[in-house]
């Protein structure tokens, strides 16, 4: 979240679970990469790498990362 946050914003990012966090935070990422053109398949590659890395260091949390039912 930015400084220009609204306190419900936090409260409702907060309130996320793992997954979807991240999921806002990467796709936060990649809209300020292409603001800055600098999006591109280097910049995807380590966004992956990234991702890929967190799931593994957080092994306990895999399950944290799956899909909910629908």
């Amino acid at each position: 979240m930015n400084l220009k946050s609204r306190a419900e914003d936090d409260i409702l990012y907060m309130s996320l679970s793992p997954r979807d966090a991240l999921a806002i935070d990467i796709n936060d990422l990649r809209r300020i990469l292409k603001e800055d053109d600098l999006y591109n398949k280097e910049t995807r590659k380590k966004i992956k790498e990234y991702i890929d890395y967190y799931k593994k260091y957080k092994v306990d949390a895999k399950e944290a990362f799956k899909k909910p039912p629908k």
